[in-house]
């Protein structure tokens, strides 16, 4: 790690201040990335970056496409998996990157484009989870980054993260939303259709916007101890 040094002037003197200044270039010394296309029929995919960044989005065509952005300090080069078992297409960094803060030997970033219904399982330990468009159920976790989510058509969403911030909107009424942020906020924008809601916070505010209904086939539930929790109207 480099110590850059940088000068303040403060009522004409000048001040010296020594702030270590942490880049992903100072911690990496090499990158490079590889894409592929998967030919065979996937009904899912299963992504576990370790500690890196998820972005799946929805596409028009009938394969999936990936794309794997490596980080990592020299000499130390990640390995990476890819196979498809009953359907369903399993991608994992197959190298430990260690998971100290500014310790960590490689990061694995995935980008995923998937068939529209394509249901999705997407685990991180660290990094940042997006979606966009995906219609396929979706079961995303970061250990403690966001989940950030939107132009949603799932019926299902199950999502939790250790720190932080879940954030999701639908373009289709959802079915089942089970959020849990623990120290982050929550923030779900859905079409105004009749839901049955659970919201709790220990320490924050919370804020139900949408229509509620006691009867209805339609649940969700947002959680966290540290933030606030808002569900929201679309649009």
């Amino acid at each position: 790690m480099k110590i850059r040094f940088r000068a303040f002037l403060v009522s004409g003197a000048l001040l010296l201040a020594a702030a270590p200044v942490l880049s992903a270039c100072d911690q990496y010394d090499d990158s490079d990335s590889r894409s592929f296309d998967v030919k065979d029929k996937v009904t899912g995919v299963t992504v576990d970056s370790a500690g890196g960044d998820i972005d799946v989005v929805a596409g028009d065509g009938d394969g999936v496409q990936v794309t794997e952005n490596l980080k990592y300090k020299s000499g130390k080069r990640p390995s990476t998996e890819h196979f498809v078992r009953d359907g369903n297409l399993h991608l994992k960094v197959a190298t430990s990157c260690g998971s100290s803060l500014g310790s960590a030997n490689c990061t694995v970033n995935y980008r995923v484009e998937v068939p529209r219904g394509v249901a999705v399982s997407l685990h991180s330990g660290g990094g940042t989870v997006n979606l966009d468009g995906v219609s396929g159920g979706v079961d995303a976790s970061s250990g403690g980054g966001e989940v950030k989510a939107e132009n949603l058509a799932a019926g299902r969403l199950t999502a939790s993260s250790g720190g932080g911030a879940i954030n999701a909107s639908w373009s289709k009424a959802p079915d089942d939303v089970d959020v849990n942020a623990k120290g982050g906020n929550v923030t779900l924008h859905v079409p105004d259709s009749g839901y049955q809601v659970s919201a709790s916070t220990t320490l924050g505010s919370k804020k139900v916007e949408v229509k509620t209904d006691s009867s209805s086939e339609r649940h969700i539930k947002a959680r966290t101890f540290a933030g606030d929790v808002k569900v929201l109207v679309a649009g």
